[in-house]
């Protein structure tokens, strides 16, 4: 993966906050505590600064797509569309990312067996499956995985930051490429094993 992930811009009116302490998102908007700027910022109760602690490389800038998310809109995410298990283990999603290689191997060992024509739909279906539904559900995806964690880590809805907790979110959270190589064995491994079931 490349050090800085390709995400898309077409959040509409994408404007959560501005320094001068008004609230300049158009709609309903998700910054909880714009009535007071000299609070620190916060998005569905979590701590921004939690969120980049957590989140790691681009943190901003799925900061910006986890607000959009808040609003209703589902930015579209091209890392999930074109690599979907690799770009959720990289983002250490390893459940999700574990249950897509399985149940797409699976998938791929029963339609092997079926013509040509029927193999033809499967694919076809899944590539939508992969830039239809998860390249609009990543960021969302990914927004519900971060939310999990932080809660498990004790940081929803603090009416302080708790810096002592924020300083290990980096490990807890962040990026992995050791997991993409570690899926790419495993994805392999269980292909040929499936390969010779079936």
């Amino acid at each position: 993966f490349p050090k800085q992930e390709v995400m898309s811009d077409n959040c509409d009116n994408y404007n959560y906050y501005d320094d001068t302490g008004s609230n300049s998102t158009q709609g309903s908007g998700s910054f909880d505590n714009w009535a007071n700027p000299s609070e620190p910022r916060r998005i569905e109760g979590f701590f921004e600064d939690d969120v980049r602690a957590f989140v790691g490389n681009n943190a901003d800038k799925y900061l910006e797509r986890f607000h959009c998310i808040t609003r209703g809109q589902k930015p579209y995410n091209w890392c999930s569309a074109l690599f979907s298990a690799s770009w959720m283990i990289y983002r250490k999603m390893w459940k999700p990312a574990l249950a897509l290689v399985v149940i797409v191997s699976l998938l791929n060992s029963f339609f092997n067996m079926f013509a040509l024509p029927l193999r033809g739909l499967y694919t076809i279906a899944l590539y939508v499956f992969y830039f239809v539904y998860l390249g609009r559900q990543g960021n969302v995806l990914y927004w519900e995985y971060v939310k999990q964690e932080l809660t498990k880590a004790g940081l929803a809805n603090l009416s302080q930051p708790n810096y002592e907790a924020r300083e290990n979110l980096g490990k807890a959270g962040g990026t992995s490429v050791l997991f993409v190589i570690l899926l790419i064995i495993f994805s392999s491994a269980l292909s040929n094993i499936l390969g010779w079931i079936f």
